[in-house]
């Protein structure tokens, strides 16, 4: 054990630092000490009631009544080896992070070559009357968790669900997507469709969720749930001028244990791959754009409406969805100074809206599946499976919402329309 530096070798070693002959690192192997603890010395974070043989005596109180040349260079000499700590520790998380934020990039680099590309999709257009309603589309994407195994049993029976299951649900929405917005509603005219991504695609890595998922492993999910989607868009695209999709991400995706709030977590999410891939598979269809936002939330312009994005997970989810929810749209407002018309959020599990303070509108969507053994068992919820679609016109807004329920009665025969390889191996 290292004995304690006695009050004779503190002063010598402050000597030693008013000197400047020696360096920190030198002076602690000179007495046996780390860096550190030299540094804490010289910047009198410890046995700062010692003082060199060159220092004047302190006042009443402790003060210094006068600083001379020898106690500035002391000081400047800490503040110059704590900036160089800083400096080097800056370096070292600045490399680090650039490693982690390349690392969805790289994969995907990787894998273009093998991905596949979709054919060009027949192009669908509907008559455009000239006496119909001009909207913009938009389908709220979101916690599809579609690697997640639920079984019956671990539910009483509320839900059914793994991925061929999720693709069957990814077929029936974007069916009846099309069979309402293009049929059902003859007299409207939309020439975009805009696809808001609001995250959690996967299960992800995290609580051990990557050994209980369908494929058994993270990034073989990532490369399923990447052609399912692209899947869906290829067939959307062929109905619309033009298709936007935004991707936001989740929670459940993430790489790091604990949720991070810096630019460093959308390069390093799951959902990021995700539709990084998509974006491989789909580059053929030249109607599809991909919009990639720098952060966690994102304010996009649809039709001339501004809609705040975000996930969710900065609010825990529970019964009391709404009224978190509802207090985090409050904040938000004002924050943009009433230029936010519309805040969308995933996350919740719950479809609805409601309006809150500022004038702003909060729409939530649903969820693939309908609970699993943690919402069920937790907090006592189950829902509905769905997602929700609506229409903004550029002067009304938001004119009207529709929740696509996707759970059907023949789910359990798997997927009809999109062959994903990965279940025929």
């Amino acid at each position: 054990m290292t004995t304690p530096l006695t009050d004779a070798q503190v002063s010598e070693i402050k000597q030693l630092l008013l000197e400047n002959e020696l360096t920190q690192q030198q002076i602690g192997e000179k007495y046996d000490r780390s860096r550190s603890l030299i540094s804490d010395i010289a910047t009198n974070r410890i046995y700062c009631d010692i003082e060199p043989k060159l220092l004047p005596n302190r006042i009443p109180g402790g003060h210094i009544k006068h600083l001379n040349l020898e106690q500035q260079n002391l000081a400047l000499i800490g503040q110059v080896e704590n900036l160089r700590e800083e400096r080097n520790l800056l370096k070292r998380q600045l490399k680090a992070a650039a490693k982690r934020d390349a690392v969805v990039d790289e994969i995907v680099e990787r894998l273009a070559p093998i991905v596949k590309p979709m054919p060009k999709p027949k192009k669908v257009r509907q008559p455009a009357d000239k006496k119909t309603v001009k909207e913009t589309l938009v389908l709220l994407l979101s916690d599809v968790h579609a690697d997640q195994i639920v079984t019956p049993e671990e539910v009483d029976g509320l839900e059914c669900f793994d991925f061929p299951i999720a693709t069957r649900r990814a077929e029936v929405l974007v069916a009846d997507t099309l069979d309402f917005a293009l049929r059902s509603l003859s007299n409207f005219n939309f020439e975009k469709l805009v696809i808001l991504g609001l995250g959690d695609y996967t299960s992800g890595g995290i609580h051990g969720h990557a050994r209980r998922s369908f494929f058994g492993d993270a990034f073989s999910n990532d490369l399923a749930i990447a052609q399912l989607f692209a899947y869906m868009f290829s067939e959307l695209s062929a109905h619309f001028e033009t298709v936007e999709v935004v991707n936001i991400i989740g929670n459940h995706g993430r790489l790091t244990e604990k949720y991070e709030f810096t630019h460093d977590a959308v390069p390093a999410n799951h959902d990021t791959l995700i539709m990084k891939i998509a974006q491989v598979h789909c580059k053929n269809i030249d109607n599809i754009q991909f919009v990639f936002p720098g952060g966690l939330s994102h304010i996009h312009h649809i039709n001339g409406w501004n809609f705040y994005l975000h996930h969710g997970h900065g609010q825990k989810g529970g019964s009391e969805t709404w009224s978190r929810a509802k207090r985090k749209s409050q904040t938000i407002v004002p924050l943009h100074k009433g230029n936010v018309h519309y805040i969308v959020t995933g996350h919740f599990h719950t479809e609805g809206a409601v309006r809150v303070s500022g004038g702003a509108t909060l729409i939530g969507n649903g969820a693939f599946l309908a609970t699993d053994p943690y919402a069920y068992q937790a907090i006592e919820e189950a829902g509905e499976p769905c997602q929700l679609i609506f229409g903004v016109h550029s002067e009304r807004g938001v004119t009207w919402r529709l929740p696509i329920k996707i759970r059907t009665s023949d789910e359990d025969k798997g997927p009809q329309r999109y062959p994903i390889p990965m279940l025929e191996q």
